[in-house]
This record gives structure tokens, sequence and C-alpha cells, in this order.
């Protein structure tokens, strides 16, 4: 790999210009500690020292999905929505949602029987292990949509 100026080095493969200093839990570079905005993360940065500015509510989106690259060339603007299908196009998207997620207590058939029953949500919450407002939330359809 190649450096090409401090912390940036060049994958040969890829092209991506990858950041070797501080990068986040998700592997995205940090410039900066303080949250300035454009002024954290280090694609953004790169995004407005060789584009220009980045105009408000817009996302530096990665072509490469490499969280790392600073290549100007790898990078663009989009929407959050421009994002998410992106990732989505790619299979990336993990639905974890209802039983599938790690910590559920809960199945669609509880979820139902929850909804069915006229019992008090305290009664509910001690015969299911959940909380009052898990219960109330499930009942209301804000948790467990999409049974």
């Amino acid at each position: 790999m190649q450096q090409i100026m401090n912390n940036v080095i060049i994958h040969p493969r890829t092209r991506c210009w990858m950041w070797t200093a501080a990068v986040n839990n998700q592997g995205y570079g940090l410039v900066n500690r303080r949250r300035q905005k454009d002024g954290r993360y280090a694609h953004r940065v790169a995004y407005k020292l060789f584009n220009g500015d980045i105009p408000d509510g817009m996302f530096v989106l990665h072509k490469c999905d490499t969280p790392r690259c600073v290549n100007p060339e790898h990078l663009s603007l989009g929407t959050q929505s421009d994002n998410i299908k992106d990732c989505a196009s790619k299979g990336r998207l993990v639905d974890n949602s209802g039983e599938l997620h790690g910590m559920a207590k809960l199945d669609a058939e509880k979820v139902l029987q929850i909804r069915a029953s006229d019992a008090k949500n305290g009664d509910l919450a001690k015969q299911y292990n959940v909380s009052e407002t898990t219960i109330r939330f499930i009942r209301q359809r804000k948790l467990w949509k999409h049974i």
C-alpha cells in the first residue's frame, strides 16, 4: 500500500484511500473528537475538500462500501433514503425484528395472545416476563408492527 498523506494509504486493488487514524465503532474515520458539523468524519471532510460544501440534510455515501475510505472518487452525496436503498440493493440490511432479535422474549404467537387478551397490562407483563411498557406498545402496535 502506498501512503499519499498523513493518515491515508491507497489500497492497491480497490484504490480506496484508507484512513489509518482513529475510527469509530462502525469503522468510519474520525478527524477529531469534537462533534463539529462535517468536521468529525474523515469521509465528509474529504468530500468537502475536493467537492465543496455538503448541503444540509445530505449524507456522504461510499460507492465502495468501505467506511475508512476517503477517496473523493468513491464518495457521493445522497439522502438517508438513498443510503438505505443502496444498502438493501447490496444485501446488507438485516431483519432482526420480532423473534429474530437476539434478545426477544416473545414470539408472534405470544404477541397475538397479548393483543387478544382482556387482561391488564401489569398482569400480562408478569405473565410474559416483560415490562408494562412493552405490553402497552405491543397493543398500540408501536412494537411488533409487522404482526
